[in-house]
């Protein structure tokens, strides 16, 4: 099956997931995580940068990791749960392959989330009276916050891999996806190398700023999610069979272990 086939039966499944709208709602909450910090009495003068900005943090920080560890989870843990992989067997796909197309799929749900940011976080921002900037502005910072998103989903594909074959191991890689993610709310140097640290070094301009003890590097930060990368690559490289006994499948079995058949 060729690669942009299976990317559109994914497509043609998100309709029936139920965690897609928790995703969209999720999304969501920086934006009023932002709002909120409006309003408190600190003297700030908030300008549409120091809005976006907020909600840049937020999504690296707090919301993303947590939302494409959580989707990125149903994803695959929904195969052996809804015993979806006897009828995927018969097709001839690798389960290498099959896993490379959610990852797809839900690095395009992290542009989507990332647009459904930016475009909340401008409406807010012009419903509390913000002063917008020029034009080239709104478009840096759409650039920051969508390229943002993608790269935490990039950040966060190995835990989902690790952790996705089962529902109860993707509620464990969304725990770690929180705590992965918080990370990068703390100014120290190793830091540098941490992936959800790293886009914010490379796309928060005020990133360590204020710290003379902080001197991050963009180059470090650009290795550490190139290595992300090669180890979602990998990952996906050693995952070329299903495991031979998916839990739904065992129990309808009496319990006796199915063998999986046309995995190449």
């Amino acid at each position: 099956m060729a690669m942009g086939k299976l990317i559109k039966t994914e497509i043609w499944k998100l309709k029936r997931y139920s965690v897609l709208k928790a995703g969209l709602a999720m999304g969501a909450l920086s934006t009023v995580l932002a709002v909120a910090l409006t309003f408190a009495n600190d003297g700030t003068v908030w300008n549409i940068s120091l809005f976006l900005r907020n909600i840049l943090l937020a999504n690296c920080t707090y919301f993303s990791p947590i939302i494409f560890a959580l989707l990125g989870g149903n994803f695959i843990s929904r195969e052996f749960s809804g015993d979806t992989l006897k009828a995927i067997q018969t097709i001839p796909v690798s389960y290498r392959k099959l896993l490379a197309g959610k990852l797809v799929v839900l690095a395009g749900l992290a542009l989507l989330f990332g647009v459904e940011s930016y475009l909340l976080g401008v409406l807010a921002a012009w419903l509390l009276g913000i002063s917008m900037g020029a034009g080239p502005l709104l478009l840096a910072w759409a650039l920051r916050i969508i390229l943002a998103n993608v790269l935490v989903a990039v950040a966060v594909a190995p835990i989902v891999l690790l952790t996705a074959s089962a529902t109860s191991a993707s509620l464990v890689g969304t725990a770690l996806a929180f705590v992965y993610g918080y990370f990068g709310n703390v100014e120290w140097q190793p830091l540098n190398y941490h992936p959800i640290k790293a886009i914010l070094i490379l796309l928060d301009p005020e990133c360590g700023t204020g710290f003379d003890f902080i001197h991050y590097q963009p180059l470090p930060a650009a290795l550490s999610l190139a290595a992300a990368l090669l180890i979602t690559c990998l990952l996906l490289a050693i995952k070329g069979r299903a495991p031979a006994a998916p839990r739904a499948a065992m129990a309808k079995n009496g319990g006796r272990q199915v063998r999986a058949k046309g995995w190449s």
